[in-house]
């Protein structure tokens, strides 16, 4: 069921026409039978005389759960989602369906972040708020919308997402922790986190995503490396997170602490997470790696 035939079930006595979403047209200038979604013009659902308006946010659950999935699934199927030329609809709906965390997260991270990886960041949310919508999400999907992010910024973005999907950037979650860190200093001076984040996508310091291509061998060595490099960064590495989805690469994670253990013997380690996602957190101090 396309968007406009579930927004025909919402509004069973409008006879649906054209749309338009962002309200670039007011009521009087639109053509009977025109739905506009628009948060700023409406209660909502409003009816007039020319046009019906549509408030998403003023929807019940059902009609906004409704609405959005048939939207989406429209738009996707048009493969419109990262083209330059939607981007005003892009925001509209958003600002229509607006996740409050997602709001929240984007609200926070603006002031601090550069333009590119803010866009980046912006993208990832969304893209993780559609993931988790579908549960799962077809791998097919997800590689096509990490290639499409990608393309729009740059290689780079692929580590964004891994660390916006891992929910680095949350409320309470490191990224925010160490931006208060760094603030609370006298020596804090504007940009200075921008930088240590390039630092972090550039490098990722402190995770470790354990992929398809990887081999057992490759998750052992990785950790090893970055534990020899932490000193390099100007960001502090006080864990190094080991996290992978899916049988196989939980059973890499698995191998390859066990050979480190039999290599140099025990260390520090914790499961912070068992699913969809596996995460072992290293504790860098107490593992030395073999010369």
């Amino acid at each position: 069921m396309g968007f406009l035939d579930v927004l025909s079930s919402l509004l069973p006595d409008i006879e649906i026409g054209d749309i338009i979403i962002g309200g670039e047209k007011t009521v009087e200038e639109t053509e009977q039978r025109t739905v506009i979604i628009d948060s700023r013009q409406a209660n909502g659902i409003d009816s007039h005389s020319d046009a019906t308006v549509v408030d998403i946010a003023e929807l019940t659950d059902e009609q906004r759960e409704l609405a959005q999935e048939a939207l989406l699934e429209e738009w996707e199927s048009a493969e419109e989602l990262f083209k330059q030329s939607t981007a005003r609809d892009k925001a509209a709906i958003k600002t229509g369906f607006g996740d409050t965390a997602i709001r929240e997260t984007l609200d926070y991270f603006r002031p601090i972040l550069s333009e590119h990886y803010f866009g980046t960041l912006e993208a990832a949310l969304h893209m993780h708020k559609q993931m988790s919508m579908m549960d799962p999400a077809p791998s097919e999907w997800v590689r096509k919308r990490r290639k499409d992010i990608a393309e729009k910024y740059d290689g780079e973005t692929y580590q964004v997402i891994n660390l916006c999907s891992a929910g680095y950037f949350d409320e309470g979650r490191y990224l925010r922790e160490l931006y208060e860190e760094m603030y609370a200093t006298d020596e804090y001076r504007e940009g200075d986190f921008a930088e240590v984040f390039e630092q972090i996508v550039e490098h990722s310091p402190f995770t470790i995503f354990v992929s398809g291509g990887d081999h057992t061998s490759d998750v052992k060595q990785r950790i090893y490396s970055k534990i020899r490099n932490r000193e390099r960064h100007d960001v502090r590495v006080e864990f190094i997170d080991v996290r992978g989805i899916g049988s196989d690469n939980r059973a890499k994670i698995d191998e390859a602490l066990k050979r480190i253990v039999s290599e140099v013997g025990d260390f520090e380690a914790v499961v912070k997470n068992e699913e969809p996602e596996r995460v072992v957190r290293i504790d860098p101090d107490t593992l030395s790696p073999p010369d």
